[in-house]
């Protein structure tokens, strides 16, 4: 697939991954529409853009509200007429026992990482149907396939993100439109920097972290090249493999990797 000129609409873009994948699709000819919560940040990041010549549009936009979501993915259909490709990117965890895990702590993790690309799919579908093509990326985490413990929020609004992609999938082929849910490791991002790992923990998660850029990268190939799954970091493909044949092994690692946290 040719990307030049194609319009990509990125949700929670102003750092981290999604600023990445969104550089990525700049970098291929694309014109952008970045949404997320922080204004300062969105500011420079369109400064950053347009001294690079490439076309963007930026919008304040909280996920969490189904406004926010069709408001950015409006504004984009409006000045480009159409839209080609949406980056469900916006989300956060939270890293603590499920004990000390609130319930409104919970429901806001769902209502980002999970209602929040609800919201901005609903919204991108519309044009997408008109013109019978698109293609959705949905940002999981190698934890909707095997969870992590003091994860166990996080976990599972991603794993709603996966099933969602799932289904999808299948819905929306004979349409003409392609559903990819991507499965990132350990992501050197603000969050990666604010886990709850003791220091032995963290050198050993060191070892496995990828950079934001690295994920950008398997994005824009698939976008080429549409697949139904991208696992961005070697050998996590693996995972769900091992889950399945090897479960009580990884029940036992699981409540080993328990123990070293702080």
């Amino acid at each position: 697939m040719e990307l030049s000129g194609k319009v990509v609409v990125v949700t929670g873009a102003s750092s981290g991954i999604g600023l990445a994948v969104a550089q990525a699709f700049a970098r291929e000819g694309c014109r952008v529409a970045i949404g997320a919560r922080r204004e300062d940040r969105l500011a420079a990041v369109r400064r950053q853009f347009e001294a690079d010549g490439t076309e963007v549009l930026t919008l304040v936009t909280d996920v969490r509200r189904e406004a926010d979501a069709r408001a950015l993915v409006k504004v984009a259909h409006e000045r480009w007429g159409t839209v080609d490709i949406l980056v469900n990117n916006a989300g956060y965890a939270t890293s603590k026992p499920f004990l000390d895990t609130s319930a409104v702590e919970v429901q806001d993790l769902m209502e980002t990482n999970y209602m929040g690309a609800v919201y901005a799919t609903k919204a991108a579908l519309e044009p997408m149907m008109q013109q019978r093509s698109g293609h959705i990326f949905n940002i999981a985490s190698v934890v909707a396939k095997v969870p992590a413990p003091h994860l166990a929020a996080y976990s599972a609004s991603k794993a709603a993100l996966d099933s969602l992609s799932t289904a999808m999938r299948a819905e929306l082929s004979r349409y003409g439109i392609q559903v990819t849910a991507v499965y990132p490791s350990i992501t050197r991002t603000e969050f990666y920097n604010n886990t709850g790992f003791d220091n032995r923990a963290r050198r050993a998660a060191h070892l496995f972290a990828q950079e934001p850029e690295t994920v950008a990268r398997a994005v824009v190939r698939a976008a080429r090249r549409p697949r139904a799954e991208v696992y961005p970091l070697f050998g996590t493909r693996l995972l769900p493999v091992v889950r399945a044949v090897f479960a009580p092994l990884v029940r036992l690692g699981l409540k080993g990797l328990a123990r070293v946290y702080r």
